[in-house]
């Protein structure tokens, strides 16, 4: 399995240590701190100006707190007022219903009390020509009512 013609070498490794290098520069001079210092303060100053300027906006938050109020009782009284009509509307419907109603039966007690008449008027004038008739000897029958 060797081939004879081949020569035998022997290989060695060997590690040497990697040398990195590293170079510092000296740190420059910079006033940008300074000047995020100054900007910060400036900002600062500001904000409690403008605070201490907001005394004078007391009376325009009780205005906006009066109109506020006084829109609130106008809505209030909006929906009270549909409602009442809401209510006003509902109850005119109820009592044109229940005269509807009152009419038909009404009418249905006119029509019961007529047609009691009419056969009250015709058993009288049944009963007067039956009375009639045999006072003068004559025999009829009285009809039949229907």
């Amino acid at each position: 399995m060797s081939d004879s013609e081949t020569p035998y070498v022997q290989t060695t490794v060997v590690q040497e240590p990697i040398v990195v290098r590293r170079e510092f520069e000296p740190a420059r001079r910079s006033n940008n701190g300074w000047w995020m210092a100054l900007f910060v303060a400036l900002l600062a100053i500001g904000a409690v100006i403008l605070l201490m300027n907001n005394s004078n906006r007391d009376s325009e938050l009780q205005a906006a707190r009066d109109a506020g109020r006084t829109e609130a009782l106008t809505d209030s009284a909006a929906q009270t007022a549909q409602l009442a009509t809401s209510a006003a509307a509902e109850d005119s419907r109820r009592a044109a219903e229940s005269t509807v109603s009152a009419s038909a039966l009404a009418a249905e007690g006119a029509r019961v009390a007529a047609e009691r008449a009419a056969e009250r008027s015709q058993a009288a004038a049944t009963s007067a020509a039956t009375s009639s008739g045999y006072a003068a000897g004559n025999t009829v029958d009285p009809p039949s009512p229907e």
